[in-house]
Formats: C-alpha cells, sequence, structure tokens
C-alpha cells in the first residue's frame, strides 16, 4: 500500500505547477516517505512517526538549537525561518488528530533532528541488501536501478515507486560450489542483461526482468572486481585478482581476448570507452592504463596517484578518463596525450568510485569519508557535497539523464541524489566523527559520549542539545561513565589513560596514565571511591589475549589493585551487574531497525528505523540514547506506555 502511495504523490507533483503553494510542501511529504519506504512497508502502522521524526523537524523552530551556523551565516534563509505553510505546522495538527482518536497510540519521537533534513539532495534510501553493497547501476531507459552486494544478490529496483521489482540471487550453487559474494554489476545498453562479477572468479549474466541466470563466464583464476559492457552490448570486459583483463563475446560466450601479468598487480576496475575500441584500467598499485582493442600494443599507462587506484571511467566523449584513488583525489587525464587534466582534491578520506554525467558537465565521486561530492568538468571546482550514508561509499553512477545520482554503502543502504541539487548543507552540533560510546546520568538530566574525535562532549539528557565538551585525550575515546551521585565523568581512551571531570565544569580533575594498553571500559564503583578500568593490547586476539584491569583510587589517583585473564573478566561483570533493572528491552538488528520492548512480557511496543548501537537507556522514564550514523540518537516512547506494557 506504501509503495501506491509513493506513486501517487509523484503522480500529483508531476500535474502540480511549479507555483503551486502547496507544492514545496507535498514535495517534501514526497521525499520524508521514500527515506523510509521499506521500513513502513514492514510496520505500516510507524507511518506517522516516520513522518514526525523528519518532517517535523525540517522547518520547526525547534531544529534551529540543533543546527552549526556556517561561519559566514546562512547563503538562504533556513527552513525554519521561511514563511509558512510549514510541514510542522501540518503534523502537530495530525498528531492532535491522532492523539484524540487513539488515545494512549504508542510511537517512538525523536528528541533530535535527523543527521540529514530534507530538502538536501537526497531523495530516497533503498534498503534491503543485508551486507556492503558494492556496485549500482541504471538500465538505459532510466526506469531501474540494479545493486550488487556482498551478501550474494543483485536487486533491481523500480524507481518510479522505490520498490524491489526483484531480487536477483547472485550466490547460485553448482556442484562446483557457491560463487559467492557479487563485487560489480553493469547494466547492458539495451536493458536486458546485467552483468556482475563474482567472488569465485566468474562472470555471470542475468536476465534483467526475470532474473533468470543467461550465462557463467569461466576463465578467471581469482575474484573478478569489476566489470563493464561495450557500447554495443554485445561484449563484457572483466578485471580480476589474477591480474587479467578479459574481454567476452555474449552471443558466443567465449573469451576473446586477454590482457595477462598487468603490470604484476591486481586489475581493480575497468571501463569501455565510448566508441567500444578502449578500456581503461585501475589496479591495485600500478599506473592507470589505456589498453587500445584495435592494435596488439601493449596498453598505454600514466602515473600520478601516490595510492590504489579504485575506479576508473571515461567521460561520455571519450575524450577524458578519470580515476578514483586511495590518496583521497580523483585524478583525470586526456585519454590520446594522456596528459594529466586535473587532479581533485577535498575528499577526507579515499575516493572509492567515480563517474561521468551523460551530458559530460559534471563528474561525481563516492568516498570511504561517507559523501558524495559533484565537480564541474570545464573549471574541476567542487559543485555540491552530498552527505547522508552512514559509512564508506562503495560506488556511484548517474542516471541515464543526470538527474540522479545513486550510491551504494557499506552501510547497506543504496540511496538516489539529486544530482542537481545546491541545497546548503546544514551540520548537526556534535562530535566531528563517530560518536564510540556513550553514558546516561543516573537521574537522566545528561548524556556523556565518546568519540573517535578524542573529545567527550555532555548532553541535555530531555533535549539532547550540546552542553559543553571536555578536551585532553590524545586518541580516541573508547568508555565513558557517571558516578553514582552524577557529578563525575570517567573516560577512557586509546591512548591509554583514564581521565575524570568534573560533570558542572568540565574541569579534568585526574588522570590515571599508567596504563599498559588502550583502555577500553571504565566504571565507578565502591560509591564513588574507586574507578575500574580495563585495558588490552590493540593488537589483542579475542577470546586469546585477555584484559588487564586496574582499580584507581579516585583521591589520589593511585592503582590499588590490579587483575589479569579470568580475574579481570569478573570484575567487569561485576561492575557492569550493578546497574539498574530496565523495564524496557530495545533491540537492534545492526541493520536496518530498532525495537523497543516489555521487559516483564517480551510484547513489542516500538520500532525505529535505523540501527542504534551503544544504546543506553534513561534510567527514570522510556528515554534511549544511542549512536546511529556516527551521531547522538534521542530517542522517547511516547503514549501511555503503562498500558501498552499489559499481556
Amino acid at each position: 500500500m506504501i509503495f501506491d502511495l509513493v506513486k501517487d504523490f509523484a503522480d500529483v507533483l508531476d500535474a502540480m505547477p511549479e507555483a503551486h503553494p502547496r507544492r514545496r510542501i507535498l514535495k517534501l511529504f514526497d521525499e520524508a516517505i521514500r527515506r523510509d519506504v521499506h521500513f513502513i512497508d514492514r510496520h505500516p502502522t510507524t507511518f506517522f512517526q516516520c513522518m514526525w521524526n523528519t518532517c517535523w523537524w525540517y522547518d520547526s523552530p525547534e531544529a534551529a538549537k540543533y543546527y552549526v551556523e556556517p561561519e559566514a551565516g546562512w547563503k538562504v534563509p533556513p527552513p525554519w525561518e521561511q514563511p509558512a505553510p510549514a510541514a510542522s505546522d501540518l503534523l502537530t495538527v495530525w498528531r492532535e488528530s491522532k492523539e484524540k482518536n487513539i488515545p494512549g497510540f504508542a510511537w517512538i519521537r525523536s528528541a533530535r533532528p535527523p543527521s540529514v533534513r530534507l530538502g538536501t539532495g537526497q531523495r530516497a534510501i533503498l534498503r534491503g541488501h543485508e551486507n556492503v553493497v558494492t556496485g549500482v547501476a541504471f538500465s538505459q531507459d532510466g526506469q531501474h536501478l540494479a545493486s550488487g552486494s556482498e551478501d550474494g544478490t543483485v536487486r533491481v529496483w523500480d524507481l518510479s515507486v522505490g520498490s524491489k521489482s526483484i531480487a536477483i540471487r547472485g550466490d547460485v550453487f553448482t556442484g562446483f560450489g557457491d560463487y559467492g559474494r557479487v563485487t560489480s554489476v553493469a547494466y547492458s545498453p539495451d536493458c536486458r542483461w546485467i552483468a556482475g562479477g563474482c567472488e569465485e572468479q566468474v562472470v555471470l549474466v542475468w536476465d534483467a526482468g526475470s532474473g533468470v541466470e543467461f550465462t557463467v563466464l569461466h576463465g578467471h583464476e581469482r575474484r573478478v572486481t569489476s566489470v563493464s559492457w561495450s557500447p554495443d552490448g554485445r561484449r563484457i570486459v572483466s578485471a580480476s585478482d589474477d591480474k587479467t583483463v578479459r574481454v567476452w563475446d555474449i552471443e558466443s560466450q567465449i573469451e576473446l581476448a586477454c590482457l595477462r601479468g598487468y603490470q604484476s598487480e591486481w586489475s581493480s576496475s575497468v571501463a569501455f570507452s565510448p566508441d567500444g575500441q578502449r578500456i581503461a584500467i585501475g589496479s591495485e598499485l600500478s599506473p592507470v592504463c589505456v589498453w587500445d582493442l584495435t592494435t596488439s600494443e601493449e596498453p598505454d599507462c600514466v602515473r600520478g596517484h601516490h595510492s590504489w587506484n579504485s575506479n576508473v571511467a571515461f567521460s561520455p566523449d571519450g575524450q577524458k578518463f578519470a580515476c578514483a584513488s586511495g590518496d583521497k583525489t580523483v585524478r583525470v587525464w586526456d585519454t590520446t596525450t594522456l596528459a594529466e587534466l586535473a587532479c581533485l582534491h577535498g575528499h577526507d578520506l579515499a575516493v572509492n568510485s567515480v563517474a561521468f554525467s551523460p551530458d559530460n558537465r559534471r563528474l561525481a565521486s563516492g568516498s570511504a569519508d561517507k559523501s558524495i561530492r559533484i565537480w564541474d568538468t570545464t573549471s574541476w571546482a567542487e559543485l555540491a557535497c552530498l552527505c547522508g550514508h552512514e559509512h564508506s561509499v562503495t560506488c556511484v553512477a548517474f542516471s541515464p539523464n543526470g538527474d540522479w545520482i545513486g550510491s551504494g554503502s557499506e552501510d547497506l543502504t543504496v540511496r538516489l541524489w539529486d544530482s542537481r541539487t545546491r541545497s546548503e548543507a546544514a551540520d548537526l552540533q556534535g562530535h566531528t566523527v563517530l560518536l564510540t560510546c556513550i553514558a546516561i546520568s543516573p537521574d537522566g538530566r545528561f548524556i556523556a559520549s565518546g568519540s573517535q574525535d578524542a573529545t567527550v562532549r555532555l548532553w541535555d539528557g530531555e533535549s539532547g542539545t550540546e552542553l559543553s565538551r571536555f578536551s585532553g585525550h590524545r586518541r580516541a575515546v573508547r568508555s565513558v561513565a557517571f558516578s553514582p551521585d552524577g557529578r563525575l565523568i570517567a573516560s577512557g581512551a586509546a591512548d591509554h589513560s583514564i581521565r575524570i571531570w568534573d560533570a558542572a565544569s568540565g574541569a579534568e580533575l585526574l588522570m590515571c596514565d599508567d596504563n599498559s594498553a588502550p583502555v577500553y571500559h571504565v566504571d565507578f564503583i565502591n560509591e564513588d571511591r574507586q574507578i575500574i578500568g580495563a585495558t588490552q593490547s590493540e593488537a589483542a586476539i579475542p577470546g586469546l589475549d585477555e584484559p588487564t584491569v586496574r582499580i584507581w583510587d579516585v583521591e589520589t589517583g593511585k592503582c590499588v589493585e590490579l587483575h589479569r585473564g579470568r580475574e579481570a573478566l569478573a570484575h567487569i561483570s561485576a561492575a557492569r551487574s550493578q546497574r539498574e533493572e530496565c523495564d524496557w528491552r530495545v533491540l537492534s538488528d545492526g541493520q536496518h531497525e530498532t525495537s523497543i520492548r516489555s521487559a516483564k512480557y517480551g510484547l513489542p511496543i516500538a520500532t525505529f528505523p535505523g540501527a542504534l548501537r551503544a544504546i543506553k537507556q534513561d534510567p527514570k522514564r522510556p528515554r534511549w540514547v544511542g549512536e546511529a550514523g556516527g551521531d547522538l540518537c534521542l530517542l522517547q516512547l511516547e503514549g501511555e506506555v503503562d498500558q501498552v506494557s499489559a499481556p
């Protein structure tokens, strides 16, 4: 039913004039539904909840205190300063109506805005894969998007409604075993076939309409890393860890050519030129090369990157080719002269994928820094930065009309973006990199968090706004804990130190740095008088290398006890068992959603889209805090919770 609603919204927007006063609101609702469409399909009763947690936060005046205003100020007024009609007003009326008509209905309210607000370029989130998404490809008619994954499947998505039209199994079983993970995916130009590279040495070709396997191309001796179709759809080129690049005839299913011993390195990526006469080849450590299929000569190669080459792409006119690299850059060369045309800097981590727009005016790059950047191919200036993925972006592709960008990620999602967006990004207050640990004060008034940015931050437990930050650690903070009276915060970090902070002033009161390894757990024991700190080498082997526990005196900062092995584990377990029992159980599937259940009866109460990690419960009320996508997530169970707990 929800997919029918998505289509209805699309039809209304297509028919509605651009100047219609309600168009902006309807477009926001359309984006909000597509963001959680698969979750709503599984849990239809969460429709209002999902809309509230995205649309209400979009333009509510309350949102202002959570976002960091750019140093130069807002280029255009933010949504909460724009004139009515406001989505938050409509959601408030809807909420009042539901509370009147369904007294005590239970739902989860997010007490903080989403990390990616509406209207910033992200148009849909496609969930379904159970492992890293390794490749995305649009059909030439623009109606479908194929995605391959390490879960062993290729999925085909109907872009008109954002649902899976079919799911193709990539892990085909034969007498020789499982073909395993899908490493790359490509649509044929006529939309008839989908080719996929597989972990177990083969290229598979499926019927794009039915998902039936058409053929299996054998020849590679190790993992196939990349596949690409020739422009006429008659050939496939594949790259492999066996240091070969092979060209196949799809009709006869025979190998036409093989480039062996390619620079003595693994071939990571291949792409056909628009005229079908050349192939660009990227490898782990060797130069980027162009193989001319019309001659018997060795490929022409160029150097420039200072790390591995992850992905290559030709421009639509064939005059340029680009390569993404682990050195955080994208480089572009002239196909004929092999002269370097540009080196694009902007990403903070390795660049995994590149794609040219069909009009040859833009280049998209996806990176391990979780962003997609769009570049002008004339000036090579950065046009936009699209943020929303929760982990590394592994692949990007432009739609045939150039309006959309498809991306895949280690966060297991496929996302669709408006490629022409120029919306101003708005950063939430908080840690600059991944949040690693969380603690809630005994009275529930405050939240402490640690991060890979080496800071400890204090948050308001009611609103989730940032109150202060504590700096002193030199490496990632691994654990935080409140003292039983809430006056002190202890933090343990990868810099081998434990620090104690005054929760009210943020002053550092004590540092215990006589630890021999990174600290991964801290807790107060014996009524605030002592701190337990657990350490373990970063090179430790789970199950073999046991931790060390030191107990420190809070007043003197001296180590008063030292325990190793099973005795250390017993102390950690005893410290954890002192925590109060909760009335609720929060379960995360680690992939797509988090559910709340009654601890007494085991009944499901409510479900939230997104997998929370490092979850902690407020000891005084049905409220939870956790990490999602690197940001702090604060959830409040609304409704008459006593009623929903009863069997």
